[in-house]
């Protein structure tokens, strides 16, 4: 027997549903020429109403937001600056273009949230998203995804195979022995590099945590309402008072907020030493409408943007973290003694060796050569690592796709020029990279955000 559609008809909120997504408003149902002409897919593949389905007849069960905490407005109205409400690049006091690592850093994560989209958990729980009006009533799946969004976007955005085990090393190894011997050890490949955990700090498993040293995340709905707005940078405001009073704790003279509902997000910078007087951004949009006709977005492109403006984020540092033979690596070189030729070079002439080892894994081996090596390549501006890498393959420059099946794939797929020790390549990364013939090294990256699970796809192509 052949189901086309599975029908449900929700009474509570007044919806008819095709296939577990909402659709029709069930107070103003359709004729049936026009119901069976507005049952439709979205642009991410998931069932909709056609875009040419007149408005009185679709679906709209968006719940109003709760009142807001008026404790919290007060702590907003407190501490908020004379002029609060600032453009992204004048909050993070940078260019209004982007620099040629934010780009590629923006098209690789528009891609990886582009791929998101397309599984079956997101195209349906964040239209029940929709109806929340706390975040006790986000769906599970959800609850952990924005955190993990935010801290993809700060961190490495290496996808990569690793080693199995590392090699033993000898106490007795000991100088440019050590050096050359890391430079050339090869194991063979599994699975990938994993996203980053959660900064120690109060509340980790709820809607607050520390994401990194100065960048504090907070999740709230409806942040479209500019009193709901108010109220949830007014209890970031104050967490980050609660906290950063600690004297164990030292975060620096200016700290940053992250505020999501998935829907919208906003910026927010806090001047500590200013009695924590803040700016914060508009409210905005953050994941792709199910409709859209760009990947990008102005939040996903501020978090990109916020991520490479942190002060010296060591990338490296978190990649072995994620890396557990990169841990055990740097664990048996810990006890060696001595010096190397390299612990007298500039720092700024190894930060520069850096630059042109596009694998990963060899930059990491390098700069566990040495602690002047390691702090020469974590703490420059420059840090190579804040490039996205697949494969051992830098993704240097975003370009038009060479093929495209069809205009959507766009939206979760980005093509680069990109770089790796033999030299220049193509490598195309997301749902469903479009190279299907020729000779392409196609590899597959299971990833999560929060509990939604999805293959983050790539192939390398030819020189």
């Amino acid at each position: 027997m052949l189901i086309e559609w599975v029908y449900e008809i929700d009474l509570d909120h007044e919806v008819f549903h095709v296939d577990s997504n909402p659709i029709f408003n069930l107070r103003n149902m359709p004729d049936e020429d026009l119901f069976i002409q507005g049952i439709s897919f979205d642009k991410y593949g998931h069932r909709a109403h056609h875009e040419s389905l007149p408005e009185e007849y679709r679906y709209n069960w968006k719940a109003a937001p709760l009142a807001p905490c008026s404790t919290s407005l007060e702590v907003y109205d407190l501490h908020c600056a004379p002029i609060a409400l600032l453009e992204v690049d004048q909050l993070l006091e940078l260019p209004s273009s982007l620099t040629p690592r934010e780009h590629s850093r923006a098209h690789f994560f528009n891609a990886f949230v582009g791929t998101a989209m397309r599984t079956f958990t997101l195209g349906h729980e964040l239209r029940r998203l929709e109806i929340a009006q706390e975040v006790a009533d986000m769906p599970e799946s959800l609850t952990g995804l924005g955190r993990d969004l935010v801290a993809f976007a700060f961190g490495p955005m290496v996808f990569m195979n690793v080693p199995v085990e590392p090699p033993k090393i000898s106490s007795t190894w000991e100088g440019d022995l050590r050096a050359s011997y890391l430079a050339h050890f090869k194991l063979p490949p599994i699975g990938q590099i994993s996203l980053p955990k959660p900064q120690e700090g109060k509340d980790t498993s709820g809607d607050m945590t520390w994401l990194h040293k100065s960048v504090c995340f907070h999740i709230a709905l409806h942040l479209d309402a500019e009193p709901n707005l108010k109220a949830a940078i007014g209890e970031l405001v104050q967490f980050v008072k609660q906290d950063t009073v600690k004297p164990d704790l030292d975060r620096g003279p200016v700290v940053y907020g992250v505020v999501t509902s998935l829907f919208h997000c906003a910026l927010v910078k806090i001047d500590i030493s200013r009695d924590y007087t803040f700016h914060h951004t508009p409210a905005l949009q953050l994941l792709p409408s199910f409709n859209a006709t760009s990947p990008s977005t102005t939040g996903l492109t501020a978090l990109i943007r916020l991520g490479c403006s942190l002060p010296c984020p060591d990338m490296l540092a978190q990649l072995i973290e994620r890396c557990a033979p990169l841990q055990s690596l740097a664990q048996s070189l810990a006890g060696l003694s001595g010096r190397t030729r390299l612990d007298g070079m500039p720092t700024e002439m190894i930060a520069h060796i850096g630059t042109y080892l596009t694998d990963p894994m060899d930059l990491a081996h390098f700069a566990l050569t040495g602690r002047h090596v390691k702090a020469s390549i974590s703490s420059t501006s420059s840090d190579p690592l804040r490039w996205p890498h697949v494969e051992g393959a830098r993704l240097a420059v975003p370009i038009e796709p060479l093929d495209l099946h069809y205009a959507d794939l766009e939206l979760w797929t980005s093509t680069f020029r990109a770089e790796d020790s033999k030299g220049s390549l193509v490598v195309q990364v997301g749902a469903e990279p479009s190279y299907s013939v020729g000779e392409f090294d196609k590899k597959s990256f299971e990833s999560t955000l929060g509990l939604v699970e999805f293959t983050l796809r790539c192939s390398l192509g030819k020189r």
